[in-house]
């Protein structure tokens, strides 16, 4: 009885011991090789309920190891990547809508990324438009298409880079602002300077 009571006093060692092990075969060979090292102990088919409760419990001694989560530089959990999908805003009127209309608008302006196309597309809307909505995710979405430029694998991120930049205020997808840096930046960077030879 005196072995018993000290096998189930080293139960702890002996689980930290075989949870070395990956493989659960071998765990449970190597728990009872750890058990029956003790003199007087039961073989392992007369073991009391105790001890076989022990072996087969499987949380503590074979936990499988998960894939570890991908990080960003910063050591926050990366985003899941998910396929957006947005919507043409049909009632979006980019031809008599505004004054002047959207491609009218885009004459004389030089565009160089993706983040001053999401840009030019909230300026105009906001301040060109008699849009009464704010504007969204969507309506830029839509913008894209009338304007023939290729719509970025992930645009409510592109959005929000140019929010990074201080051109807009890109905190709710539902209604996107642009600054006075948007502003200052659409109007004096982004006009196409005539250069008089």
């Amino acid at each position: 009885m005196e072995d018993f009571d000290s096998l189930l006093g080293r139960m702890p060692d002996i689980a930290k011991a075989v949870e070395r092990f990956s493989s659960e075969n071998v765990q449970l060979r190597a728990l009872d090789a750890l058990i029956g090292a003790f003199e007087n102990v039961p073989d392992p088919s007369e073991r009391s309920s105790e001890t076989q409760a022990f072996k087969t419990q499987k949380a503590p001694i074979a936990a499988k190891p998960q894939r570890p989560m991908k990080k960003t530089a910063n050591g926050k959990k990366a985003p899941s990547k998910s396929k957006s999908s947005f919507t043409v805003v049909k009632d979006l009127d980019l031809v008599s809508g505004g004054k002047p209309p959207f491609k009218e608008f885009l004459e004389g302006k030089k565009l160089k990324s993706a983040f001053e196309k999401c840009l030019i597309a909230v300026y105009w809307l906001s301040k060109n438009t008699k849009n009464p909505k704010p504007v969204t995710v969507d309506q830029v979405y839509t913008i894209f298409k009338y304007a023939g430029w290729p719509v970025p694998s992930n645009l409510v991120n592109t959005i929000q880079q140019a929010g990074s930049k201080g051109w807009l205020d890109s905190h709710s997808s539902s209604d996107i602002r642009v600054v006075v840096a948007g502003e200052n930046h659409v109007e004096h960077e982004m006009i196409i300077k005539n250069e008089k030879a």
